[in-house]
Formats: C-alpha cells, sequence, structure tokens
C-alpha cells in the first residue's frame, strides 16, 4: 500500500531515488558513537525574552543533549540587582538562572554583543561555532519567535552547521508579541531575503 502511494506520488523512477536518499540518511554518522556526536553539539539561547527560554535549556542540559549552553547578547539591561548594586544585562541574568538550575559555570559561554536583533544573535552564533568546530546547534527561542529564528539561521549557516529549533512556550502577552513578530517577520524577509546579509564588525 505504502509503495502503491509512493509511485503515485513520486513515479517509479521517485520512489528509488526516495528510499536512496532515505537509506543515505539512515546511515549519516554511523561511524561515529552517541557520545562523540553530542560533544559536536551545543545549546543555543538567543537574545530576547529570556526568561521561558532558560527553563527549556537548563532542561535539554541536564537530559544530556549537548554538553554546552551558549547565550547570545542581545545588550539589553533587565532591571536592578541589590546583589551587584547595578542593572544587570540579559547575559547576566541568563547566566545567574543557567547556574541555579544546576548548569555548571563553565558550560556557559556568553558570546560578545555586536548589535541588537536577531540576525546579529544569528551573526555571533555563526562565528562561535566555527571557531570551535560546533556541528549541530539547539536553538533555544520563544515560540512566536521561532519561525523567524529558523529562517534567518537558514541564510547564516554554513552547510556544515546543522540546527534544530526548541521552541518554549511564551509567558508573556500572547497576542501583542506575535503580532509584532509578525512586523518585525516581513522587514526581515524584505531586508535580509532580497538584500545581502550584513557582516560582524571587527
Amino acid at each position: 500500500m505504502i509503495r502503491l502511494v509512493l509511485r503515485r506520488v513520486f513515479g517509479a523512477e521517485g520512489v528509488g531515488v526516495l528510499v536512496l536518499v532515505l537509506i543515505c540518511l539512515g546511515g549519516a554518522g554511523a561511524g561515529a558513537t552517541g557520545t562523540e556526536r553530542l560533544r559536536d553539539n551545543a545549546i543555543v539561547i538567543l537574545g530576547g525574552s529570556y526568561q521561558e527560554r532558560v527553563g527549556l535549556a537548563g532542561q535539554l542540559f541536564h537530559a544530556g543533549r549537548a554538553p554546552l549552553v551558549v547565550v547570545a547578547d542581545d545588550g539589553v539591561r533587565r532591571g536592578w540587582s541589590q546583589r551587584y548594586q547595578r542593572n544587570l544585562y540579559s547575559v547576566e541574568r541568563i547566566r545567574e538562572a543557567l547556574v541555579r538550575l544546576g548548569v555548571p559555570p563553565g558550560a556557559i559561554v556568553a558570546l560578545p554583543y555586536y548589535k541588537s536583533g536577531t540576525v546579529w544573535d544569528a551573526l555571533a552564533v555563526r562565528k562561535y561555532l566555527l571557531a570551535h568546530r560546533i556541528t549541530h546547534a539547539i536553538i533555544v527561542t520563544s515560540d512566536y519567535h521561532a519561525r523567524r529564528a529558523a529562517w534567518i539561521l537558514r541564510r547564516v549557516l554554513p552547510p556544515e552547521i546543522t540546527f534544530s529549533i526548541a521552541p518554549a512556550r511564551t509567558l508573556h502577552d500572547r497576542f501583542f508579541l506575535p503580532a509584532t513578530e509578525l512586523l518585525k517577520s516581513i522587514y526581515y524577509y524584505g531586508r535580509y531575503g532580497l538584500f545581502p546579509l550584513p557582516h560582524l564588525p571587527e
């Protein structure tokens, strides 16, 4: 039955090609153990509404999905800290929250701040992953932001780096933020879909 459906959809030759592709995909990575593959992974928290993203990143880390949590720096200050007597940046808040969740400080990497925006996060992530030969990133972001994040990452990351999206359910306004995200997506598809991507400052 399945073969008949495939023949009708893809044709006789198409079925052969499809089967070959599935066999190749099934064999990909067969020469590496699970531990070796995980060593090449990193969990990446994108900048923005970090509260819901931190918890999911902590869960993924403790589930053994990657040995490292990389945090993009959006350059935004997030309120006064009585402990430090100053306003902390998002990246500092995220680090503190991850440590409270049991992630070792040595497993947390804060990326440099370049500019604020998803495209700049993606460029900073690409630079780090390439420099450290990390071949797969688990991207943690809010659910409303997942589609645009995936789109810009497909444009920014080279073919040798794959990624998956881990969307965290937003804890904030579930009407205003998605509506704002729609406007941002329209801008991104026009700006970065039709024109060259920016470059990180030296």
